[in-house]
């Protein structure tokens, strides 16, 4: 596939959208949206999901699969000393246009454990098949609370661009990419029983196009343990470029 270019400097393009088109109110006037789920909701089949794969020579008991309409990822170590990592990678690429919107779900497994070095990680990320650059959001048990993070990868170099401690009680994350919306990127998060609220507005450097969607369970603990998400939410504007001009 190759990344979305617009020829001028005559004629029009149009990105044709991909399912239902909405017009949202505004201030503004109604503005036309396109919005798809990526997975089906993890209704019935994982018919979103296009690989997955496992990393680590000790991972055990590892599994992806659908329970209740979440998409569920097991996985477990059979020596604590070696990291180990179980990825369902979606079969829908996805674009990042300016005010384009993501929304999505992380559940851990627990939210606290046992000694700093133990892992228990639920991350989407978000690679661009060009540049390998990056956007993630981690969700990360702790030893006394998970630890919220949204991080870019830029030429290998990751940066933690917000960091959120939650509760111990807060095994569910929603969260929310708002990618160059008003002249920045804005990141929020939202818990079970918390209100949205913004943990980064800023400029992200990583270099996003053309981008293949990844959730990923990361653990070193010797017991089976399980990462959810309930959904993934990409909401689109439609991008209508027109150019009045003689040839």
């Amino acid at each position: 596939m190759t990344r979305i270019s617009i020829a001028g400097p005559v004629g029009s393009s149009k990105f044709t959208p991909i399912t239902k088109v909405f017009d949202r109110v505004s201030k503004d006037g109604n503005i036309p949206v396109v919005n798809y789920l990526i997975g089906s909701h993890f209704n019935t089949i994982l018919s979103g999901i296009l690989d997955i794969t496992s990393s680590g020579s000790t991972i055990a008991e590892d599994v992806v699969v659908n329970t209740s309409s979440k998409l569920n990822i097991t996985a477990k170590t059979t020596n604590t000393a070696t990291t180990c990592t179980k990825t369902a990678t979606f079969s829908t690429f996805m674009y990042f246009f300016p005010k384009s919107k993501l929304e999505g779900h992380i559940e851990l497994g627990t939210t606290t454990v046992s000694g700093g070095t133990v892992k228990h990680v639920g991350s989407y990320i978000f690679e661009d098949i060009a540049t390998n650059d990056k956007l993630i959001v981690e969700y990360a048990a702790g030893t006394s609370v998970p630890t919220l993070k949204f991080k870019q990868v830029k030429d290998a170099v990751e940066t933690t661009l917000g960091t959120f401690a939650a509760t111990s009680a807060d095994l569910n994350m929603n969260w929310e990419i708002r990618f160059l919306d008003e002249g920045v990127t804005k990141f929020y998060y939202k818990t079970a029983s918390g209100t949205k609220t913004k943990l980064f507005a800023g400029d992200v450097t990583a270099d996003l196009a053309e981008c293949k969607v990844s959730y990923e369970y990361t653990t070193n603990e010797v017991t089976a343990r399980t990462v959810k998400s309930d959904f993934f939410w990409n909401v689109y504007p439609i991008v209508f470029i027109s150019y009045n001009t003689d040839p």
